[in-house]
């Protein structure tokens, strides 16, 4: 049933599980694996119907979502269905490669329009304010690699500026730059 005043977006958050410590986490119950997230089978349903819904747009989202074995599969079946796909990640380990010798990003370079990748600031800052010395190195990677991606996918930069990084803003904003960032 669609509608012109139906939501243009919806967001599907797949697990609440992450290896990152944000200070600001706003996710009730970060690295609790116990809670009730719906089934792979659901999501897969529900995707075939939102696009009847008036819906043309999905953020898969967490927690860290690369940390679902499924997401893929997800992935797949948003941009199948001709949904806007996006996917909202810290960013650190989709550029590292597996023990296949792939890294992630490879693997879901075609499921996805938009990647929308999380930078609190630069350097050790980042790595203090994610709770993970080295994090920003895998951020960095995965900015690189996005680059060799550009047109398959837009990339995007979120930041949540608070006391400890505000002066971080001019750095991220450049680095955005150098990276060919579509927005931050």
């Amino acid at each position: 049933m669609k509608s012109n005043i139906a939501p243009k977006s919806i967001q599907f958050v797949i697990t609440q599980d992450c290896f990152l410590k944000c200070k600001f986490c706003d996710e009730p119950s970060q690295n609790n694996s116990t809670l009730n997230l719906v089934r792979k089978g659901q999501y897969l349903e529900i995707i075939e119907k939102i696009k009847d819904w008036g819906i043309s747009k999905l953020t898969i989202t967490g927690g860290e979502p690369t940390t679902v074995t499924c997401l893929k599969e997800i992935l797949t079946k948003s941009k199948k269905s001709g949904l806007k796909t996006s996917l909202a990640t810290n960013g650190v380990k989709i550029s590292c490669p597996n023990s296949k010798g792939v890294c992630l990003l490879d693997e879901l370079a075609d499921t996805i329009d938009i990647l929308k990748l999380s930078m609190h600031g630069v350097g050790n800052a980042y790595d203090e304010i994610v709770g993970l010395k080295g994090a920003f190195g895998g951020l960095i990677l995965t900015l690189e690699k996005a680059l060799d991606y550009k047109d398959k996918f837009k990339t995007q930069v979120t930041f949540v500026v608070t006391k400890d990084n505000v002066k971080e803003v001019g750095e991220v904003f450049n680095l955005c730059l150098r990276y060919q960032v579509n927005q931050l």
